[in-house]
């Protein structure tokens, strides 16, 4: 046999008889335990894996932090109020209803124009509650300064019956929403009425009483304050006339279609 055929010939041999090689470890696992080198294996494998798996993890957090933050400033940094907070908010609404118009005051039905003085105390008691319930933006925005007595004045121009009582009652506050800034926005139901007559100065009695009321609807923007809950804005958006004269009341009837308002107030 020549060298060459001796030397494949024995390379041969030994590829059939010895046993097949086991990869990394084998012998160790051998003469310590399967367990403990296959623990060991696992680290370093772990190590090399590691910094993908941080990778991963970092993208998967934020992954939920750009869709929570989304989600949370669309519905608004702070809870919807509660029942409480709400007959509280409608409480605050009804103080400014009430002195947002006034009648003409009783001791001046037979005057044609108001005194100063009374041209100056409606306008302090609108400004003493504007200030009272609301925030700097309703101060700036809303007319609280208005001269509400030379309103009275100009209805009362040409013969026109004189304004004596004047009614508002919320009658309904719902949650809408709740701003980014944390400014919450309310639908206020009210019930407005209005009874003018006549003044006979002979008699010196009221006459031709006649009265009329209506349900209007606002957005009112409220805010938490320390002091409670203060206003920031108002906006009349639907108002639904008188369906019956013959009756006077929040509880009477009132046409069930709404008047759109364009304007705000």
């Amino acid at each position: 046999m020549s060298e060459t055929a001796e030397r494949e010939f024995t390379e041969l041999l030994r590829r059939e008889t010895e046993p097949p090689e086991h990869g990394r470890g084998f012998e160790d696992r051998l003469r310590v335990g399967l367990s403990a080198v296959d623990r060991e294996l696992g680290r370093e494998r772990c190590e090399r894996r590691r910094p993908w798996r941080r990778f991963a993890l970092l993208a998967a957090a934020l992954v939920a932090l750009g869709v929570a933050v989304p989600a949370l400033l669309l519905s608004g940094s702070s809870s919807a109020p509660t029942s409480a907070e709400l007959a509280a908010i409608g409480d605050v609404v009804q103080r400014w209803e009430d002195v947002d118009f006034l009648p003409w005051p009783r001791g001046y039905y037979g005057a044609d124009r108001l005194p100063e003085a009374v041209h100056e105390e409606m306008a302090a008691r609108r400004l003493a509650v504007a200030e009272a319930i609301g925030t700097g933006e309703f101060l700036e925005t809303y007319d609280v300064t208005r001269d509400h007595a030379g309103t009275l004045e100009e209805f009362h121009k040409g013969g026109e019956p004189i304004v004596v009582e004047a009614h508002q009652r919320v009658l309904e506050v719902t949650y809408e929403r709740t701003e980014l800034d944390g400014d919450v926005i309310v639908r206020v139901r009210t019930w407005d009425g209005e009874v003018s007559a006549f003044w006979d100065e002979e008699r010196q009695r009221l006459t031709h009483p006649e009265k009329i009321d209506g349900i209007a609807v606002y957005e009112y923007t409220v805010r938490r304050t320390d002091e409670g809950w203060k206003l920031v804005s108002r906006r009349q958006i639907e108002i639904y006339g008188d369906a019956s004269t013959d009756q006077f009341g929040p509880d009477t009837p009132h046409e069930q279609e709404p008047q759109p308002i364009d304007a705000d107030d």
